[in-house]
């Protein structure tokens, strides 16, 4: 039934919105109306049922006399229709308004189809299989007002869904436990105990330690080292901090270690899919620093945290972060909040604790959390066992390619045509480079053969050697070969941009893959095939046997009793039946306090609580009382200190913006920044002023006067220890039925999230290809265990520690792909002890399984790097080659050399965290602007460094260089480790290290050097010490031996540039070098502008085009005159200009002085010399100051008459009104004055000496307009008096 049936109105009865009397083409009417007994339309044409049907069916149902039916769609009308049609609201079971029988639905047990051999499948010309025609179309005729399906949403699951019960068994599954091994480590809880954390330094924690060189004495010993290696890499730093805090509690913030002071509980958040969530308050002001949260690995949702109200010495409480103040702005004001999540039992919501938060920033706890829960529930025969111990090494093909060798080998070579490679036995033979042709080389074969083949295959991939491009061709021959019910190929990567590039080339021949986690970087067609984007494009549907709706219901019934709870802990809230339902108080006191709010009863109108808290919504409803508890102690209540902003700096930024969404993203693939759920908000106003102790005496005070029936006989100084005590104990009862709520609440949550991959595994099962990230395979292993894959590839698998890979061991699993270089970067410890000897943890089982004799193939053809450049690669790959294509790379415009190292001696500086060196910063950025002068694009140069302080100088220089500032596609900065699998066509590295010490820290770890020494296709520079490097470490001895043997040499204290158009070789030894060019020699250009002149700039390697020419222009202009402005400049003659410009300033000065009114109130300011402000004695200056003369070639003005003048006492004459000044200004033709400054040279000189009272009643004589209708006679006094206004107005 659709909303639209649902909604009919209900005079209508089945009419489906028709009128009354309605016919459609001349048949039988349908409807309720008067004659409708008279017209029964025949059985035939019943809505959508056989006639042979009709024989099953009750008598009243076939007439349409079931008057029940007709009662429950007359009430079923009012209420709410699903669009659907499943079921009515509230679970009750749906009524149909209509008398037809309920439809027939295949694959639901409540409506199973009874017909033989009837089917749905429609024919193209519209016939169903059993012949009767256009039966499809009943439906719609008869329902034209039935809405439309939404677009994209058919139906693709032609029968029933059934319940996939593996994700629950995998889910559910619990440490393994066999007799006769040892389980200890497998009982070992998820986060560390209060025990483990108090550790003492003396307290040594036993650690297994690794084996790597030898074969492996039992399965359950290898799974319990490693388990026990990552746990302890993951807690230490943590206990650490910790036991740091302890010994100095008045620390501040350090490099790896955060102190967040002043945390207390405000409220909490009920999520669907992590649980009961703690919001609390928190203090940054130990950082010193104002954090640019955006930019900061600070609270990362997923990291552990440790808190206390002791400082640690008993109380120790563990929570891992939900959410943290990112909200889309770089720094959050106080107060900052950060939602936490507890252990089920021992949640802590009391909002009047303080605690103290201590966190390590070099442990991500959930990059270790699914790996160590998988560890402890692998089985002890899981698949490859043998071959992981080094028990047995012998390799088998797979178990898929024993049953059948034979496979399509065309989508590998898509480049041939030839028959024969459509079925080509791999058990026989694997073509080869002779046999075909084809772009790939004999050793990318081999890669291919072996994956094809091997239940464990290894392929090494140096740089540039195309491993992403073998397990590319290796997926497209698997996807060819996969039958339709075969579970889909897992992909995994240890990074996301990996797993992004990989999958983008999978989706060029295959659209049907999925990827798990939605922090991928491609906007366009990969994120539409995250799995959060699949399940909003696909159609709704229900998994037979599934409890997803049922766990809803259950954590919405658990979400009113957890909300009615806290909502108890709201300020005002513990009130005296709260304290008495709880047996805090007996009913004498509740009854004392009940008979003062009697009699002290507020109206609705005025709130009944003490604090007025906005967030409490339903706190003070109409008819409250005073809150009995509050007066009681009124006077011992203070105001809450809120924190406020502090004036410290920002910190620096910690992390990339990218390498933070991948850490996001491990925690909650569906991130968005904030928790989605219903929150409840207890934070406190005020509270109550009492010491933290009381002494022995006080406390038998106390418990002598809390037995009191009258709580107003209490002394009042007792009264705050007093209600302190109830407030405890009322805090810790409700806190102890919300922890046992808390327990059920997360098996809610549990149960929700298996009822979800039900689903979510019906949509995974018909993908091909599955993509997730290492730490995803962890994550996400019971659902896809689920799936029963049989093929899992690995990519950088040598940059992942052994733990992971383990874990994607999945049972059903018959072959494991392992594609990396172990000879690059290894995987990442946070403890640096356990790297090497005797714990070995950063050796990847690539390594470990390649150092032991395990088979495996090399890629050994390199198609990256010029061959100057892969020369320096010789002491690590001895083997490898240059491939064709890279033979002929240009060179780089303006350098002497592809490949350089530029020396030096200038020592390093300390930064904050990490080192620098100003003088290789500076030198680099130079350099990219010179090339970028030369015609190297920005986004073709790369900046490498190995440490995060030389990357925070360098960006800063890059911000100041005017030509490196501006511009999309931006220079490209990067530390050498985040750069691994990347490349770039110009790279400049920057070592930093140079010291007397021989220290060289990062550089001296040669899996880090070779991804350095990797990285650039066309050009590469360094900057470092290369006396210190070469005496330190044999491996940079050799890279600098071999490029000081090159001809020139490649090593100096100087860089070599060569000037494009004189072939000058300029050697820049400083950064003050770089001012005296412009891109090339120091020797002017030399060459002529489009102007005539010659360009003014130093040698230069790009045109002329936006160069400014400082030359005078001198040009001839129409008026005569010449131009005497720069050549770049417009040309505009300046003497007409000026005389131009004087001409518009005369007229509007005139136009102005027009407008002037004088009045009574400035005579002393218009005559100084007034006799009003004159005393006796002085004298009349103005008649000892003659009036100067006029300049030559114009008529002098006489001098006005005495007694045009009003006398010194006498008021000023009214002033003209608008309309008289209006007609004064028509009847006068005034011509604007132009001026000439070589007629008014001796005026100028001599108004210098004019004094001030002179020169304001005179200057009118320069600066107003000639009156053409009086010629140089006088004008009157009244005009003369305005004009000296006007000027001394102007």
């Amino acid at each position: 039934m659709s909303g639209y049936e649902g909604r009919s109105h209900p005079q209508r009865g089945n009419n489906r919105g028709r009128p009354q009397n309605y016919s459609r083409g001349g048949g039988t009417y349908r409807g309720n109306g008067p004659n409708h007994q008279q017209r029964q339309p025949p059985a035939p044409q019943t809505y959508g049922i056989d006639p042979e049907d009709l024989r099953d069916m009750p008598a009243a149902q076939r007439n349409g006399n079931n008057s029940s039916a007709s009662t429950a769609s007359s009430g079923y009308q009012v209420g709410r229709s699903n669009y659907r049609g499943r079921w009515n609201n509230r679970g009750r079971t749906r009524q149909p308004n209509h008398n037809r029988p309920p439809l027939q639905i295949a694959g639901n047990p409540d409506r199973p189809d009874t017909r033989p051999q009837q089917h749905n499948y429609i024919q193209q010309n519209g016939q169903m299989e059993d012949g009767e025609m256009n039966a499809h179309l009943s439906e719609r005729i008869l329902a034209p007002r039935r809405p439309e399906p939404r677009p994209n949403r058919k139906d693709f699951f032609e029968s029933a869904i059934h319940r996939n019960p593996l994700v629950e068994h995998f889910e559910r599954a619990q440490p393994l436990e066999v007799d006769g091994i040892e389980t200890r480590w497998r009982k070992l809880p998820e986060v560390p105990t209060a025990a483990e954390l108090l550790a003492t330094d003396g307290e040594s924690v036993p650690i297994p330690t690794n084996i790597v060189k030898s074969p492996w004495e039992s399965v359950d010993d290898y799974l319990g080292t490693h388990y026990e290696l990552l746990r302890e890499d993951c807690f230490a730093p943590l206990r650490d901090a910790v036991g740091r805090y302890k010994a100095e509690p008045t620390m501040d913030d350090e490099k790896d270690i955060c102190v967040y002071e002043k945390c207390q509980v405000v409220g909490t958040t009920f999520t669907h899919n992590l649980g009961i969530c703690v919001k609390m308050n928190f203090s940054t002001n130990r950082a010193r620093k104002k954090i640019l949260w955006k930019h900061s690995k600070r609270l990362c949702p997923g990291t552990l945290v440790a808190m206390s109200t002791d400082n640690f010495n008993e109380v120790v409480k563990i929570a891992t972060v939900a959410a943290r103040p990112l909200d889309g702005v770089d720094y959050a004001r106080p107060p900052l909040r950060v939602d936490l999540l507890m252990e089920a039992g021992e949640i802590e919501i009391d909002p009047t604790k303080t605690w103290i938060m201590i966190e390590s920033r070099s442990s991500y706890f959930e990059a270790y959390k699914h790996v160590l829960k998988a560890l402890q529930r692998m089985d002890l025969g899981f698949p490859l066992h043998k071959i992981l111990t080094l028990q047995d090494t012998t390799i088998k093909a797979p178990q898929y390619i024993q049953n059948n060798p034979n496979l399509d080998l065309t989508a590998c070579f898509n480049d041939q045509s030839d028959n024969w490679l459509q079925n080509v036995n791999v058990h026989d033979g694997f073509p080869r480079k002779r046999d075909i042709t084809t772009s790939m080389d004999q050793s990318q074969l081999d890669a291919v053969e072996r994956i094809m083949t091997k239940e464990l295959a290894i392929v090494q991939g140096p740089p540039g050697c195309g491993k992403t491009f073998v397990s590319v061709k290796a997926l497209a021959v698997m996807i060819a070969n996969k039958k339709h019910n075969d579970p889909p190929i897992i992909v995994a990567c240890q990074t996301n941009h990996a797993l992004d590039q990989l999958l983008r080339h999978v989706l060029e021949f295959e659209p049907n893959i999925i990827r798990l986690g939605g922090r991928t970087q491609d906007r366009d067609k990969l994120y539409k095939k995250t799995l959060y984007n699949v399940r909003q494009a696909s159609p709704n549907f229900d998994v037979q046997g599934g409890r997803f709706l049922e766990s809803k219901r259950k954590l919405r019934r658990l979400n009113l009793t957890a909300e009615r709870l806290m909502k108890l802990l709201k300020e005002g809230h513990m009130t005296p039946d709260a304290l008495l339902k709880y047996d805090i108080i007996t009913q004498a006191q509740r009854d004392s306090f009940q008979n003062f709010a009697d009699q002290w009863a507020k109206p609705p109108s005025a709130p009944a609580g003490p604090l007025n808290n906005p967030m409490d919504e339903d706190q003070f409803s109409a008819g409250s009382f005073i809150d009995p508890i509050y007066e009681w102690v009124r006077q011992y209540m203070v105001p809450v200190l809120r924190e406020t902003e502090s004036n410290f700096e920002y910190e620096e930024d910690e992390i990339a913006y990218e390498a933070l969404n991948d850490r996001e993203e491990e925690f909650d693939d569906e991130w968005d920044g904030k928790l989605n759920g219903v929150q409840v908000h207890v934070s406190r106003c005020k509270e109550i002023a009492i010491g933290k102790f009381a002494s022995m005496e006080v406390e038998k005070l106390i418990d002598k006067e809390i037995k009191k029936d009258d709580v107003w006989k209490i002394p009042e100084h007792l009264r705050p220890h007093v209600y302190a005590r109830w407030e405890r104990n009322f805090m810790a009862t409700i806190e102890k039925e919300m922890r046992v709520l808390n327990v059920e609440y997360a098996a809610a949550v549990s149960d929700h999230k298996i009822a979800k991959w039900e689903k979510d595994a019906v949509l995974l099962g018909r993908a091909k290809v599955v993509g997730m990230t290492t730490t995803g395979v962890s994550k996400y292993r019971s659902l896809v265990a689920a799936l029963r894959p049989k093929i899992c590839l690995i990519e950088e698998a040598a940059e992942t520690l052994e733990g992971p890979l383990i874990a994607a061991c999945y049972p059903s699993i018959q072959q494991l792909i392992l594609v990396g270089d172990h000879k690059q970067l290894k995987g990442h410890c946070s403890v640096q002890k356990l790297e090497g000897s005797p714990y070995y943890l950063a050796t990847s089982m690539f390594e470990r399984l390649v150092d032991n004799g395990v088979e495996y193939t090399m890629l050994n053809r390199q198609r990256r790097m010029r061959p100057e450049i892969r020369k320096i690669l010789a002491p690590i790959y001895p083997d490898l080659d240059d491939d064709d294509q890279v033979m002929n790379k240009p060179s780089i415009p303006g350098m002497q050399s592809n490949i350089y190292f530029c020396a030096h001696q200038i020592p390093e500086e300390q930064d904050e965290m990490s080192k620098k060196n100003k003088h290789e910063a500076q030198m680099t950025v130079n350099l990219c602007g010179y090339l970028v002068e030369n015609g190297i694009q920005q986004s073709e140069i790369t900046i490498l460094t190995f440490y995060t302080g030389q990357v925070r100088e360098i960006a800063r220089l890059l911000r100041q260089h005017k030509k490196l500032n501006d511009g999309k596609d931006r220079v490209r900065l990067a530390t050498v480790d985040s750069f691994q699998g990347e490349e770039s066509e110009v790279v400049i590295l920057s070592l930093c290290r140079s010291n007397a010490q021989g220290s060289i820290g990062f550089l001296s770890v040669s899996n880090r050097v070779c991804v350095a020494l990797s990285r650039a296709k066309r050009g590469f520079y360094m900057f470092g010490n290369a006396a210190l490097l070469s005496d330190v470490n044999e491996l940079w001895w050799d890279v600098l031996q071999i490029m000081n043997n090159r001809i020139p040499s490649g090593v100096g204290m100087s860089l070599p540039l060569v000037c494009a158009r004189h072939k000058q070789v300029i050697h820049m030894n400083d950064a003050s070098d770089w001012y005296e060019i412009n891109g090339g020699c120091k020797n002017l250009c030399g060459s002529y502008l489009e102007c005539g002149h010659r360009c003014p700039l130093k040698c230069h390697p790009y045109d002329h085009i936006g160069i400014k020419c400082v030359e005078d222009c001198m040009k001839q202009l129409k008026c005569g005159h010449r131009c005497l402005r720069q050549c770049h400049e417009e040309c505009v003659c300046d003497t007409c200009k000026k005389r131009i410009e004087s001409n518009a300033h005369m007229e509007k000065l005139s136009e102005q002085l027009s407008e002037v009114r004088t009045t009574d109130l400035m005579p002393a300011t218009l005559y100084p010399n007034n006799a009003r402000r004159r005393t006796a004695a002085e004298p009349d200056a103005r008649l000892n100051n003659p009036v100067p003369a006029a300049p030559a070639r114009r008529a002098t003005r006489e001098e006005p008459p005495a007694n045009d003048y009003p006398p010194w006492d006498a008021p000023l004459p009214p002033p003209a009104s608008q309309p008289q000044r209006k007609s004064q200004k028509e009847n006068v033709k005034e011509e604007p004055l132009l001026l000439d400054l070589d007629d008014f040279e001796p005026a100028t000189q001599a108004s210098s000496a004019i004094p001030d009272n002179g020169l304001i009643r005179d200057m009118h004589k320069y600066l107003l307009p000639i009156n053409k209708s009086e010629g140089s006679a006088s004008t009157s006094s009244s005009q003369r008096e305005e004009n000296r206004l006007m000027d001394l107005l102007q």
